[in-house]
């Protein structure tokens, strides 16, 4: 197994182990028989919001930064190596904006476009 693999799946896995303990966690750490109603308010202790969710959010959120960052990056890059270059897409046709009303008439229009 090469190297890039092995780390995928140990990524893959730290992922699926953290994500079951996340998901795990409100089964042991609650407010079940003191609730008076099966709200999420009520029955997650306010701890588990600030210090579990929380931190989770703005750590998902931090990570697909980086990633849609890096995109931007590899993206301009790659345009800018191009220049004139011979068969280079129009610089209209490669930032096309959808202006349509609703998102499923847009993506039928794309995929009949090609």
């Amino acid at each position: 197994m090469r190297f890039v693999d092995s780390v995928a799946w140990t990524a893959i896995s730290v992922g699926w182990v953290y994500s079951m303990c996340i998901a795990i966690m409100p089964f042991v750490w609650n407010n079940w028989e003191t609730a008076s109603s099966c709200e999420l308010h009520e029955v997650l202790p306010l701890h588990f919001t600030l210090f579990v969710l929380s931190p989770n959010f703005g750590l998902i959120w931090s990570a697909m930064a980086v990633v849609y960052w890096r995109i931007w990056r590899e993206a301009t890059s790659v345009r800018r190596r191009w220049g004139d270059a011979p068969g280079k897409p129009s610089d209209g046709k490669s930032i096309q904006v959808c202006t349509r009303n609703r998102p499923i008439d847009c993506c039928a229009s794309r995929l009949m476009d090609r």
